[in-house]
């Protein structure tokens, strides 16, 4: 336990306790798409940025049960390229299971996302980038790669405990080490996620919908302040 004042103390989330990792996500993030696949798909999800190199995967414990977790890349491009390449054929399967086991579920899959999925996966098949995009290096000086902050899940008692703040934050650290000049974020217009972040200070870059027809906030914290913000593509 923390003292007043004090952030919670952060530290790397390992294969051990990707199943947890999980099970606090679809708990705590429920409302997201990703967490009706369930908790193995998340489980399967996790393990891409607790192995892949351009990505970190941060926790909180609290008398060793875990009270909070977020998943990044501190280079987007990079690391999704990977999650494709490395974790996209599990992660389809996953998906597939999912939707077998709920008609309801694979109805909504089939109207709002499948087309979309179908091709990051061929994308996947030919060596690009799953079809998933993200932000790129846009300053025009090539320097430095663009982080992107995919999800901070608190357990629900501790969420005014500055858990999700040190998460964020050293996750920032560590984007700001890899180089990164800029790390970007997405959150749904009028979630919790949405006032978090805009509670940090972070810069709102502008409110997109997406395909599947969910509003979200884009976000943006530089680095460097000469990086200009970029403007993210479809997300959701």
């Amino acid at each position: 336990m923390s003292g007043a004042g004090t952030l919670p103390a952060v530290e790397p989330l390992g294969r051990e306790g990707l199943d947890e990792a999980a099970k606090l996500h679809v708990a705590e993030l429920g409302e997201e798409f990703v967490s009706r696949f369930g908790v193995r798909f998340m489980a399967r999800y996790y393990r891409a940025f607790v192995e892949g190199e351009d990505a970190r995967a941060l926790c909180v414990r609290e008398g060793g049960e875990l009270v909070g977790v977020t998943v990044g890349a501190t280079d987007a491009a990079r690391h999704y390229s990977y999650l494709a390449r490395r974790h996209g054929p599990a992660l389809a399967f996953e998906v597939l299971l999912a939707a077998a086991r709920s008609p309801r579920l694979a109805a909504e899959l089939v109207r709002t996302r499948l087309l979309r999925y179908v091709r990051g996966l061929v994308r996947v098949v030919f060596g690009a980038t799953g079809g998933k995009k993200v932000p790129e290096d846009d300053s025009g000086s090539g320097e430095g790669p663009v982080g992107f902050a995919v999800y901070v899940a608190v357990r629900r008692g501790r969420r005014l405990s500055g858990t999700g703040r040190a998460l964020l934050s050293a996750f920032v650290a560590e984007c700001e080490r890899a180089g990164a000049k800029r790390v970007d974020t997405a959150a749904r217009s009028g979630s919790a996620g949405e006032r978090f972040f805009s509670s940090l200070g972070w810069e709102r870059v502008e409110v997109r919908t997406s395909r599947s027809g969910e509003r979200y906030a884009l976000f943006a914290k530089r680095l460097h302040p000469e990086v200009p913000t970029s403007r993210p593509g479809d997300v959701g």
